[in-house]
């Protein structure tokens, strides 16, 4: 009877550790891959993040990363979120600066603590502690729509420019890109170009009082921000307005039905979720021993596409495929294995 009371105990006691020990590890996998993404401010155009952090969380099978929103474009306001990760024992985290110019001495603290930060949508100034950058070249996509439009126009008529926050470091280089294609059309004139308005309230109220006192006189309107162009395609549907060629930005429903129902000529389509999905899966590689190659480049360019009434129907099947191409071959062309 004893012998069996012994061995029962033994075996209850093995079993315990047993329990115990899977819990430390399942425990420390669970700590090991949390990670944080910080846009730069509450704002509709990241209303596809969450999807795609659920995404990559399933497809990597690690916790799903904690996504935080400052309420502002303020760096004080999103440094203090950045903190309170990295007294949590954050190990990662991508973010969008809320202010570029201001957020490299963040950015440098959190290194300094073991941090590896990589940075989406609006690069820093270089030097940088960040380790890479995953957006758009925005001069270049704004460049592409400005022609877009000019050509539509046939190259003559007047247009409009309507974009974001001058506080936002991608609203000048969008502005600058304008400026440069209208230099090309001598016959194409920049009447007017409108920023500050990638907020609802006053998009509303500029649009509408744009078109009330200058509608006859455009022929073109692009728009460089998020807010100015859902505005636009919503303001279009209730005038009945078809004359004016408007190039957009983005894909949110409004955008993609004026589309379809002929008031809107293309949109921009950013991938965007590719942006924390491709963020995060690097996280888990540098927590798991990659290292950044010392001759891949800063500057990663997310996948756009142009939206017209050709393409419109298959867009979420561009995109899903664009995002496993880059995934695809971003080990190999980005990242040196543990064993080097």
């Amino acid at each position: 009877m004893r012998k069996l009371f012994n061995c029962g105990f033994f075996v209850i006691v093995l079993v315990i550790l047993i329990l115990a020990t899977s819990s430390v590890f399942a425990t420390d996998d669970t700590t090991k891959y949390r990670f944080a993404v910080v846009p730069p401010a509450v704002h509709p155009f990241y209303g596809n993040f969450p999807q795609a952090l659920k995404d990559v969380a399933k497809d990597l099978n690690i916790p799903e990363p904690d996504l935080q929103f400052p309420q502002h474009f303020n760096q004080i306001e999103q440094n203090e979120i950045l903190d309170g990760f990295v007294a949590r024992g954050y190990k990662g985290i991508a973010l969008q600066p809320s202010e570029p110019m201001a957020a490299n001495e963040q950015i440098s603290k959190m290194v300094n603590q073991g941090v590896n930060v990589v940075l989406f949508g609006a690069a820093t100034p270089q030097p940088t502690d960040a380790i890479f950058f995953i957006g758009d070249d925005y001069y270049d996509l704004s460049y592409k729509a400005a022609k877009y439009l000019a050509e539509a126009l046939g190259g003559k008529g007047n247009i409009v420019h309507l974009t974001g926050m001058i506080a936002d470091a991608n609203t000048r280089p969008r502005m600058k890109a304008i400026e440069d294609v209208m230099n090309e059309y001598p016959d194409i004139k920049l009447i007017q170009t409108i920023a500050d308005i990638d907020v609802v309230e006053a998009a509303q109220n500029t649009i509408s009082a744009l078109l009330a006192a200058k509608r006859t006189e455009i022929d073109g309107i692009i728009c460089t921000a998020y807010v100015p162009s859902v505005t636009v395609a919503t303001q279009f549907r209730q005038l009945n307005e078809r004359r004016i060629k408007a190039v957009l930005i983005d894909t949110d429903k409004a955008v993609m039905d004026a589309i379809r129902d002929g008031y809107v000529l293309m949109t921009l389509a950013k991938n965007s979720a590719s942006w924390p999905y491709l963020a995060v899966y690097s996280l888990k590689l540098f927590t798991d021993g990659y290292t950044w190659k010392e001759d891949a480049p800063f500057v990663i360019k997310g996948g756009t596409v142009f939206v017209d009434s050709s393409n419109i129907d298959n867009l979420e099947q561009e995109f899903y495929k664009n995002t496993k191409q880059l995934q695809e071959n971003w080990v190999k062309n980005y990242f040196n294995s543990p064993n080097k």
